[in-house]
Parts: C-alpha cells; sequence; structure tokens
C-alpha cells in the first residue's frame, strides 16, 4: 500500500551537527578576517578553534551515521565564504564516516575540506562578489586559490595529507580540473572527496550569478559526472549511502501533498516516506504516510522549490 496510518516519528532533524558547523565557520571567518587585514603567517594555535568545532562534528557523525543528517546547501549569500567550507566539511566527513574511516581520519578530512579555501583571504573581495559569471581573467586568477590555501597552511603543523587534499580538490578524475590536471587515483582520495562535497553544496547554495538547485536536480549533476569529473567508487558512496532528505524536512509533492519526511530511504535518492498533513494548502483532519518508493507513487517528486 502507498499509503499507511500516520505513526510517531521525530519532527525535527537534529541541530547538533548545523551548530558545529556554525562554530567552524565562525572559527575560520576569524582566521580570513585577520589574513585579509594583513596578519601574520598562520600557525597551528590559531586553527585550534577550527579544529575544536571539527572534532565535535567527528564525535556527531561516527561511527554511524543518522538518518536526520542534514547535507543541504547555505542558505543565505552573506558569509557564504566561510559557511560554505563548514558545510563541505560535514558532507565531506559523513562519505568518510560511509567508507569506514576511523574518527581521526574522519576529522583530518574535515580540516581538509574546512580550510580548503582560506586563499580567497588573499585574492580580490571584488572577484568573490561578482554577480555574473567571471571573464576569463579573473577565472584564472580565482583558480590560484586552492595552492594559495595549501601554501598558506605549510608551516601550521598540519598532516601532509590534509595540506595534498586542500591544493588538489579542484582536480577532476578525468583530468579537467586544476591547477595540475590530476587524474582518476593520482588525485589524493581526500581531494576526491571534498571534490564531490564541494560541488553538491555549491549548487544547493543561491549564487550572485544563479538560485540554490533543489536536492534532486543537484544530485543528478553528481551522478552524471561519474567516472568523468568524479570517482565513480565515492558518487555510489555520495548517491546511495547519505539520507539526501533529513528527518523533519517539510516538503511539498508535485501531487499538491504537503508535509514532512519521517523516512529518508536512503538508496532511494530524494523519494523519502511522508507524513502529509496538507493537500493544495489546506490542512487535512488526518494525517497519512506515502512511500515514494511504491510504485503508484512513481509519477510524484519532490517540489524542487520546497527543500
Amino acid at each position: 500500500m502507498s499509503r499507511t496510518v500516520s505513526r510517531d516519528v521525530p519532527l525535527a532533524a537534529s541541530r547538533v551537527l548545523p551548530g558545529l558547523q556554525a562554530e567552524a565557520a565562525h572559527a575560520l571567518n576569524a582566521l580570513m578576517l585577520m589574513q585579509q587585514a594583513g596578519g601574520k603567517p598562520l600557525r597551528h594555535a590559531e586553527l585550534e578553534p577550527v579544529r575544536l568545532a571539527i572534532a565535535g562534528m567527528a564525535d556527531y557523525l561516527s561511527p554511524v551515521l543518522g538518518e536526520d543528517l542534514d547535507i543541504g546547501g547555505v542558505n543565505s549569500l552573506g558569509g557564504y565564504q566561510y559557511a560554505h567550507p563548514a558545510g563541505v566539511a560535514a558532507l565531506s566527513m559523513a562519505i568518510g564516516v560511509c567508507l569506514g574511516f576511523e574518527k581521526g581520519e574522519t576529522g583530518a578530512l574535515g580540516m581538509s575540506a574546512v580550510l580548503m579555501n582560506i586563499g580567497y583571504a588573499l585574492l580580490r573581495p571584488s572577484l568573490l562578489e561578482q554577480s555574473s559569471q567571471l571573464e576569463d581573467d579573473r577565472w584564472v586568477e580565482v583558480k590560484t586559490h586552492a595552492a594559495k590555501s595549501a601554501e598558506m597552511l605549510e608551516n601550521c603543523g598540519l598532516d601532509a595529507a590534509v595540506i595534498a587534499a586542500i591544493d588538489h580538490h579542484h582536480e577532476r578524475w578525468d583530468g579537467s580540473g586544476y591547477h595540475q590536471g590530476l587524474a582518476g587515483r593520482d588525485i589524493p582520495r581526500w581531494a576526491r572527496i571534498i571534490g564531490i562535497a564541494d560541488t553538491y553544496v555549491s549548487l544547493r547554495s543561491p549564487r550572485p550569478h544563479r538560485r540554490a538547485m533543489g536536492p534532486r536536480t543537484a544530485t543528478d549533476f553528481v551522478i552524471s559526472g561519474c567516472g568523468v569529473l568524479f570517482d565513480p567508487e565515492l558518487v555510489q558512496v555520495f548517491a546511495r549511502r547519505l539520507p539526501h532528505l533529513a528527518i523533519g524536512s517539510p516538503i511539498v509533492l508535485s501531487s499538491g501533498e504537503a508535509g514532512i519526511v519521517v523516512n529518508p530511504n536512503i538508496g532511494h535518492v530524494c523519494r523519502p516516506i511522508v507524513r502529509v498533513s496538507s493537500m493544495n494548502g489546506v490542512a487535512l483532519s488526518d494525517s497519512y504516510e506515502i512511500d515514494m518508493t511504491d510504485r503508484e507513487q512513481l509519477s510524484v517528486v519532490v517540489r524542487e522549490d520546497s527543500v
């Protein structure tokens, strides 16, 4: 049956991870402001607030991911430079947990992701605030940020694998990325993970030149890059082992039904079990649940403008 009587389930996703992401973003912002002001070279002690937030995220995510994990994008244009890497860190770490990473490796991966763009602090602010696509000469300058980030962090006592992941997080599986044109398994594994997470979180976030994509469209983009832009093994983990719609997420369906996600149906991208509480904007006297993986529901999709 596609419809069942509503049952008691958690109605809201945990706010622990977003809170830790906010802590990491705040600490990262402080580092970037210091560098933009012409501060001294970064040292290990100055990274401690970021490390503590990432360690908290690793504790929360390990050893098993919860179905309340929210892997969405950044909701606002304000603060994108430091909020985005924190979101990428959370998603990268979640992929790492799915791959069986120990907590220490998960945390190191998170540090790679959260610090991946710190080199932006050395670029002209106008490059990052432009409301249209960058011209070729400006894009060339922006693409230096990965190498700049790695160089800034060389003397901060970070593991060599962290620096390598930062340096190569824009390399792509087919060799079309930058800045060294590495391909396949020549790209450090952590950089391959961050590349997927960075792309997805970016697509899910509004940018000056475009609107945010919904989870289904953004996930389809990542899947379409399997074996071309992204490591096929990692794409499978991303698509099949993560909850793309967290428990408690409010959604609207193409049928006009609206409600909340009560089970993300991991492995079935954006086809959760939904507790329906209204139809075409009118509240129902009795809620019910539908499983969007059922055959009779296959023509129904989650409206992208509702998530």
